[in-house]
């Protein structure tokens, strides 16, 4: 009887994480970090307090570069990326707040 209830909880919480994944979306912004500049960007945990104040909820976050080549100046970008994993419908909210949604 114990095996069962926990295979059926195994397989209610892969089902779960598995269509959790399907309806949700990364999207991301840029930090705005700036080279010789410490203080610069949005760290990850205010972008998280900022989407709780207009009601995201943040499933995932994570920062990574662009990938892309930058001029090592002072001032300059750095390609720091703000990613975060919303749901679908949220993604449409955030997309008028400067967000993209990685494809």
């Amino acid at each position: 009887m114990i095996k069962f209830v926990f295979c059926g909880l195994v397989l209610l919480l892969i089902s779960y994480f598995y269509f959790a994944e399907r309806q949700s979306v990364w999207v991301y912004r840029s930090a705005g970090e700036q080279s010789c500049e410490k203080e610069s960007g949005q760290p990850m945990s205010e972008l998280i307090v900022e989407m709780d104040s207009i009601g995201v909820n943040v499933l995932e976050s994570k920062v990574e570069k662009d990938g892309k080549m930058h001029i090592q100046m002072c001032g300059a970008d750095t390609g720091k990326l703000n990613y975060i994993r919303v749901t679908k419908e949220n993604a449409f909210k955030l997309v008028n707040r400067g967000f993209k949604e990685k494809k």
